[in-house]
């Protein structure tokens, strides 16, 4: 073998570059009017994929009023990016389009997923469509104790309930101390031995096959017994 051959062999052993490929596709959804959207959209590569949105072919900008860009990179999992399109409040025919997720890293060519948001107006809503009880917005918890945050949704068929953390999706199978509760308030999710690292903006998210419907946030706060030390003056949290 030459010193060439060596020399690609090495380049495929230390750089192995592949094309990205979206492993998050972006949903259809189909809102209320002055509610919230929320689109994500996660892709692996190497290197990393940048992801960009488009609505109607064009790009979507962070600076764009309404329009939140950002970025879920935890949940989009290893050698991979996440992206977030969020629309608040939700305007009809001005935000009704065609949402493009955009993933490319310089190896071959970029990759698209498309998702189609449909609004309706308030005295258009179709009979089913899920509907949330306002729940509290603020809720304070002392470290070690539970936290129970209510979603109350109806709809027909029964929407399913999926839960928000600062915006982001919550995966509750992964985390031990949290449940969804299976009681009259189907969709409750349950927070035991709370930790101040639980703090932060939690949504509840109601979706059948007639639309999608988001609850106002809840504000957890999570507050410890602060016990400081005469001696060194450092401050030590500790459960009450």
């Amino acid at each position: 073998m030459g010193f060439r051959s060596l020399v690609q062999e090495s380049k495929a052993i230390l750089c192995p570059f592949y094309p990205p490929e979206i492993t998050i596709r972006p949903r259809n959804l189909q809102v209320r009017a002055n509610g919230i959207a929320a689109f994500y959209c996660a892709a692996r590569g190497d290197p990393v994929p940048n992801i960009l949105w488009r609505k109607n072919g064009k790009k979507v900008s962070s600076m764009q009023s309404r329009y939140l860009v950002s970025g879920m990179e935890t949940a989009a999992g290893p050698n991979a990016n996440g992206a977030v399109l969020r629309i608040e409040p939700v305007r009809a025919q001005r935000d009704d389009a065609t949402y493009e997720c955009v993933a490319e890293n310089g190896v071959g060519d970029a990759v698209t997923a498309v998702a189609t948001l449909t609004v309706f107006e308030a005295d258009k809503v179709p009979p089913g469509f899920p509907s949330i009880t306002p729940p509290p917005t603020t809720m304070v918890v002392e470290v070690g104790h539970t936290a129970t945050l209510p979603c109350q949704a109806n709809g027909s068929p029964s929407p399913r309930v999926r839960w928000l953390w600062n915006s982001l999706p919550l995966d509750v199978a992964s985390n031990p101390r949290y449940a969804l509760l299976n009681d009259k308030m189907h969709g409750t999710l349950q927070i035991v031995k709370s930790e101040e690292e639980d703090q932060g903006k939690f949504e509840c998210v109601a979706e059948n096959a007639i639309g999608t419907e988001f609850s106002k946030p809840t504000a957890l706060y999570v507050k410890g017994c602060i016990i400081r030390n005469r001696v060194t003056q450092l401050a030590t949290t500790l459960m009450c």
